[in-house]
């Protein structure tokens, strides 16, 4: 290999470094949650994915959570959390728990993203609901009786005030071990779970013995 050609892979290699180990910001990729405990050496870490069934975003974004749920490590603990900004969607999240009792909000998740926003069907009523569900052989009184329960309200309040609490203004957004929360510098739904990685890798050196939170 000639000098010429030497000098150019070297310095290819050079600008090719930052992209192979990836940094990201405080304030633009995450964004630190105050408030949380320090963590117990064995507790699993948590991630919130904070959606909304009438979000284009989160229907996008999806694919890509689904592919990250696959490879996920032993030691998170996923969940959604339907985001409630407004009447229509607090309908929605009484939907979502609603489903979760009957064992069914994986199976129709993607049956409501495509209907609420490629088709823009109305489903701002719980009869509409009802019967959109009934079309996929989901009992309709079962699910009325789930929608109307009190432990599918207590979850809404749940979501609610964890919205309230991480200050959950925009969706699809992360939360990791109750302490940080994917920013609004992203540059795609892939950089959103390599960020999720990279906090989620934090989180487990609070467990290590001798570790502090700040």
């Amino acid at each position: 290999m000639n000098k010429l050609m030497l000098s150019l892979v070297l310095t290819l290699a050079t600008l090719a470094a930052p992209a192979s180990a990836a940094t990201f910001e405080e304030l633009t990729h995450y964004v630190p949650i105050t408030g949380a405990p320090p963590p117990a050496a064995d507790a699993r870490i948590e991630v919130y994915e904070f959606f909304m069934w009438t979000c284009p975003h989160c229907m996008q974004f999806e694919p890509h959570l689904q592919k990250w749920l696959e490879r996920k490590p032993a030691d998170v603990a996923f969940a959604k959390v339907p985001a409630v900004f407004n009447p229509n969607a607090l309908l929605l999240a009484r939907a979502y728990y609603a489903l979760e009792a009957l064992g069914e909000e994986q199976r129709l998740n993607d049956a409501f993203f495509n209907a609420l926003i490629n088709e823009r069907r109305r489903l701002d009523t719980e009869q509409a609901i009802a019967s959109f569900v009934m079309q996929f052989g989901v009992d309709a009184t079962k699910f009325r009786e789930a929608f109307n329960s009190f432990a599918v309200a207590a979850k809404v309040r749940r979501a609610e005030q964890l919205s309230e609490r991480f200050r959950i203004n925009a969706v699809p957004k992360l939360v990791v071990d109750d302490r940080y929360k994917t920013g609004d510098g992203l540059g795609s739904y892939q950089q959103t779970l390599e960020v999720a990685d990279f906090l989620v890798g934090e989180a487990r050196k609070l467990r290590q013995p001798g570790t502090t939170t700040r």
